[in-house]
């Protein structure tokens, strides 16, 4: 399983946005997204930010949008929703329920 939390050898800008770039490497599990530190090479950049009610509950939440970037990368969209539960309260991302399985034909 990748590690949770960066270590003193990674760079501190692994698994932080700045200046629109992300490094370090997202990934899902039961617990939520995590990041995985990584060689301090871009591969994510923010190309857009939408606030709407996504979860139906009055207050606005926003709607990440990255484009891989890098040697090799995908160049497929990838949308993060962050949720939040009043107007002053912190963004988090929303729990994840695993897909239903496919049937099998």
């Amino acid at each position: 399983e990748p590690p949770h939390h960066a270590t003193d050898a990674h760079k501190t800008e692994d698994c932080q946005l700045s200046d629109g770039v992300f490094r370090g490497r997202l990934y899902a599990d039961a617990d939520g997204v995590h990041c995985e530190p990584g060689t301090g090479a871009p591969s994510l950049r923010l190309v857009a930010v939408d606030f709407a009610d996504v979860n139906g509950d009055q207050v606005l939440d926003a709607v990440l949008r990255f484009i891989p970037i890098g040697p090799g990368a995908s160049r497929i969209p990838l949308t993060l929703p962050v949720t939040r539960f009043s107007d002053s309260g912190p963004f988090t991302t929303p729990v994840f329920d695993a897909p239903p399985p496919l049937p099998i034909r």
